[in-house]
């Protein structure tokens, strides 16, 4: 366990972990897209839940192809979504000078009265939080985008078609 704790406060386990979630990203994102569809030839429930995801998103793209107000409505959606999956990697990585302007000068620490001291860990405990509550809002971001990606490609294609004539 001392072990462990030793390795958190060196920059070159830091260094390691980030390099390796990076790569593990990229491989997650390219073998995403391959996994239902590798799933679904093997399994009546992943082919049926395949199938009723297609379904599902052809819905969702016809409903907000025929409303213009709720496709601006969900555009403004992904657009938040998007703004905070931009600044929250900015909240993350300002948390360690924050830890360390408050470590040094406690008495300007406003929850000083209400936190527990965690000492040198709370910097890495702080930080692998907001990391692991970061993700989910990429998955969702991720699926909203190609949601509005597939709506707009849809009505370009609707309007060539419409001012062609």
């Amino acid at each position: 366990m001392n072990e462990i704790l030793l390795n958190f406060q060196t920059p070159a386990w830091w260094f390691t972990a980030l390099i390796m979630a990076i790569i593990a990203s990229l491989i997650a994102g390219f073998i995403k897209d391959w996994i239902p569809d590798w799933l679904s030839r093997g399994s009546l429930y992943f082919r049926r839940r395949s199938y009723r995801k297609r379904r599902a998103l052809a819905k969702t793209i016809r409903v907000l192809i025929s409303s213009p107000q709720l496709h601006n409505s969900y555009s403004h959606k992904v657009n938040r979504y998007l703004i905070v999956a931009l600044v929250l990697p900015f909240m993350i990585f300002g948390l360690a000078p924050l830890h360390l302007f408050y470590e040094n000068y406690s008495i300007y620490d406003p929850l000083r009265e209400y936190a527990f001291n965690l000492g040198p860990k709370a910097l890495g405990i702080q930080t692998i939080i907001m990391a692991v509550l970061f993700i989910p809002i990429n998955f969702v971001l991720a699926s909203q985008l190609s949601v509005l990606r597939l709506t707009h490609r849809k009505l370009r294609k609707q309007a060539i078609r419409q001012f062609s004539k």
